[in-house]
């Protein structure tokens, strides 16, 4: 995890500190930090936000833009086109020119350097929505790092959640992935 003293956005928005997270770990530590000293927390992946909630002045910036790993599964059972996992880093261009060479088509962002968490959150229209829906209509999981520092991993019909202290969970019901799905990006 990287700590930098400061942080200037695209309008000159100035976070008091930053870190650059790769993996799961690096958000927990960050969202742990930042719960010991009490700091207002923002969450940036590409910062393509019009109202600027990816930035707060004198907030804590959790950027995720080094998150840009991707696995394509062309053989699952989980959906007969395959699936793609994605980290929220990664830009839609990279994504497209991957599943291209494929001959296969995602639900994505026109904009190119937009990226997939912020996107999915904001429900996700596409140039394909019409014949294929939304963004969030194709999403079949989400990984997220809760405000305790806990990773929950949501579907459908289930949610685990992994404490810091390594305690699974398991809720058997939907409500965070729905939540996910249908909130709409920085709503909640």
């Amino acid at each position: 995890m990287d700590m930098a003293a400061l942080n200037h956005d695209m309008n000159g928005t100035c976070c008091c500190q930053a870190t650059q997270s790769t993996n799961a770990d690096d958000i927990q530590k960050a969202v742990q930090f930042a719960r010991k000293y009490n700091l207002h927390v923002t969450v940036r992946s590409s910062g393509h936000d019009y109202v600027g909630r990816s930035t707060w002045e004198g907030s804590f910036l959790v950027s995720l833009s080094e998150m840009d790993e991707m696995e394509i599964d062309l053989s699952t059972m989980r959906s007969p086109h395959g699936t793609v996992k994605v980290q929220t880093g990664i830009q839609w261009q990279e994504i497209y020119e991957k599943l291209n060479t494929l001959g296969r088509v995602v639900v994505g962002g026109s904009a190119h350097t937009v990226t997939p968490g912020g996107y999915m959150l904001g429900g996700g229209h596409s140039p394909v929505s019409r014949s294929l829906g939304y963004a969030v209509d194709n999403l079949l999981e989400a990984q997220v790092v809760l405000a305790d520092g806990s990773i929950a991993t949501a579907t459908e019909n289930r949610t685990v959640i992994v404490t810091l202290e390594g305690d699974i969970m398991y809720h058997e019901n939907g409500d965070l992935f729905l939540a996910l799905r249908g909130g709409g990006g920085g709503t909640f």
